[in-house]
């Protein structure tokens, strides 16, 4: 009689060294990617944020062109008045300023911007763009100083994460990343 030989039932699953070091490897990528991310989304809120006033702005300046009259880009809280010098970060408004003083007296809205999301601040750096921006009808800028605001997330003012926004002269808008402090 043959004998049969059998093998025993080969056993599935890790073992204990195996699941510590996926764990490790696990814990790394957590720790290097997590931060990381947070960053990205930092910067891109940062970034689009900066992209809603330039556009904003860039409105402003083809509207003074298409309808040959001064309009105007002022500090909001509500959405429907200009509220005078202080922080843009709670919102802003473009509207046609025939008058030129960059207050809304009756004169139409042509958009009205929320303010920033999160603990981000928008500033100017000078008056008198604290209160307003206003563009000629031949789409300069109504002073002969360059205008510059700032956007900085507030939970890391760090120079390398903010951007200027910069209005020259002749109205044109231009944005750079981390070339000067956050306030």
């Amino acid at each position: 009689m043959e004998r049969v030989v059998t093998k025993p039932a080969q056993q599935v699953g890790f073992t204990l060294i195996e699941l510590m070091i996926v764990t490790i490897v696990v814990a790394i990528f957590v720790t290097v990617g997590v931060p990381s991310f947070q960053n990205l989304v930092s910067d891109n809120r940062l970034a689009t944020q900066a992209n809603r006033l330039v556009s904003s702005l860039q409105l402003a300046r083809s509207e003074a062109l298409k309808l040959r009259t001064p309009v105007s880009v002022c500090r909001s809280t509500n959405g429907t008045s200009c509220a005078g010098a202080g922080n843009w970060e709670t919102g802003w408004l473009v509207f046609v300023d025939t008058n030129g003083n960059g207050d809304i007296d009756g004169e139409r809205i042509l958009l009205a911007n929320a303010g920033l999301s999160g603990s981000n601040t928008l500033r100017a750096t000078a008056a008198p763009f604290t209160d307003f921006i206003n563009y000629q009808p031949s789409g300069l800028q109504s002073t002969t100083n360059t205008a510059t605001y700032r956007i900085c997330d507030g939970n890391n003012p760090d120079v390398n994460q903010g951007r200027q926004i910069t209005i020259s002269t002749t109205g044109r808008v231009q944005t750079d990343r981390g070339v000067t402090a956050c306030p």
